[in-house]
């Protein structure tokens, strides 16, 4: 949500993401009533953060002239449009839809890549979900591990647990989601250490600026400090083989 509904800073987060070496940019791309009633407290918060066609059309174009792709996540059938739409490589599913069926199908059905959540998702509701979602490409699907506590508490990320899913779905791709803070040192070498366990996707919010803060900058790591985790993410990779 960094962008803050404004198609100037998305185009910049696209900017930055691509200099500091990222494969891929991702934007929550939504649409308040995908997500809420009106009478919801944060529903004026995302209807905040909504952007018309030719915005995001912009940030896509953006995102094309500096050799990134674009990814998303999507929270109903309008915004899974959209990003198919955009050009998307890849889909992301929140937690809180893990158990949306048409919405999962639906992604799925794209054929492109698809991300889903498991904050707050036990292991067998994992394994049902995987029976119920069967698709003919075994990397289509990535399980990413990790949640957002605003920010998350080192302790609580629970790494080893990698070791547990890779047993458990031996052919699922994982990724893991980094929400360490972003002004702590530990943001920036967190990801480092989920590399041995063979993810697939890293995750890492990034900001242009930290004063004033902008939204979900709280993790987020400003462009600089960005590229130095990229750089150490290849780093690990080439160490590990």
């Amino acid at each position: 949500q960094g962008f803050e509904g404004d198609p100037a800073l998305a185009r910049l987060l696209a900017r930055a993401a691509a200099e500091g070496g990222a494969d891929l940019v991702k934007f929550q791309l939504v649409y308040a009533d995908e997500l809420a009633l009106p009478a919801y407290r944060h529903y004026e918060l995302f209807r905040s953060l909504e952007m018309p066609e030719a915005a995001w059309r912009s940030v896509a174009d953006e995102a094309a002239q500096r050799r990134i792709g674009l990814a998303f996540d999507v929270f109903g059938p309008r915004s899974l449009a959209a990003a198919v739409s955009l050009g998307a490589k890849a889909l992301k599913i929140h937690s809180t839809d893990f158990f949306n069926h048409e919405l999962v199908r639906a992604s799925m059905a794209t054929g492109l890549d698809v991300w889903f959540s498991i904050g707050g998702i036990t292991l067998h509701e994992v394994a049902d979900f995987l029976a119920t979602h069967r698709t003919r490409r075994p990397d289509q699907l990535t399980l990413l591990f990790g949640f957002q506590a605003e920010p998350t508490a080192l302790e609580d990320n629970h790494l080893a647990r990698f070791t547990t899913l890779r047993r458990m779905f031996p052919d699922l791709r994982l990724g893991f989601m980094d929400h360490a803070a972003g002004d702590s040192d530990a943001a920036r070498w967190l990801g480092v250490l989920a590399v041995p366990y063979g993810v697939a996707v890293l995750e890492k919010h990034i900001t242009i600026e930290r004063s004033p803060a902008l939204e979900d900058s709280v993790s987020a790591l400003t462009a600089a400090d960005f590229a130095v985790y990229v750089r150490r993410i290849r780093d690990a990779e080439a160490a590990v083989g």
